[in-house]
């Protein structure tokens, strides 16, 4: 199932994912529950924040956007403080918060693997429309994600999680599903949408 596209213009974007966690660097699926970043997280988020610097010359005339949870919000304050601006203020934007993977949070898919095989394959098999049981599909995710993009009125500097730039990539560069569903999504990068097109940014 594709997600009805955006149907307003959609200002300028610079948006990149949190840093990592210990869950992340566990392989544990993490999705909405709060997880904190660990000090290599911390390093990521100061590289976001040299990003930043290096394209913008400061944040004004942006919404600083961060999705609820804690490891987007330290993420974003971090970069905020590496590029020079600690004093900005940060709104939390509920709607960008983390694909929920319901009763699979906390787990690793080896651990899934022992005693919920089938549930694992169904999820390899279309891992876009997959519903964890209790959680979203990405399908489902895409729709608030588009939701909230035709609510922007404003140029932005999002932090977010991973869920949201697979979405986002899907809607913004037309990228397939099973293309951002299979891909990583980089922990010290921003994905920058001039309001036509899309790139990534690195150091």
């Amino acid at each position: 199932m594709r997600a009805a596209k955006q149907s307003m213009p959609i200002p300028e974007l610079y948006v990149f994912r949190h840093g990592q966690t210990d869950w992340n660097a566990e392989l544990r699926f993490q999705g909405q529950t709060d997880i904190p970043l660990n000090d290599h997280g911390r390093s990521q988020a100061q590289i976001i924040g040299q990003i930043l610097k290096k394209l913008l010359p400061s944040p004004d005339g942006f919404d600083l956007l961060a999705s609820p949870l804690s490891r987007a919000q330290e993420t974003m304050k971090i970069a905020l403080q590496t590029w020079g601006f600690a004093d900005r203020e940060i709104t939390t934007e509920p709607e960008i918060i983390e694909v929920s993977y319901g009763d699979f949070e906390g787990w690793t898919l080896d651990e899934l693997r022992e005693d919920h095989s089938h549930l694992v394959d169904q999820r390899f098999a279309d891992k876009w429309n997959f519903v964890p049981p209790g959680g979203e599909s990405y399908a489902i995710l895409e729709e608030r994600i588009v939701r909230w993009l035709n609510g922007l009125s404003r140029p932005a500097i999002v932090a977010c999680h991973g869920g949201v730039l697979r979405a986002l990539q899907h809607t913004l560069m037309q990228k397939s599903a099973d293309d951002v569903s299979a891909g990583t999504v980089a922990q010290d990068q921003v994905l920058v949408f001039d309001g036509q097109s899309t790139r990534w940014e690195s150091l």
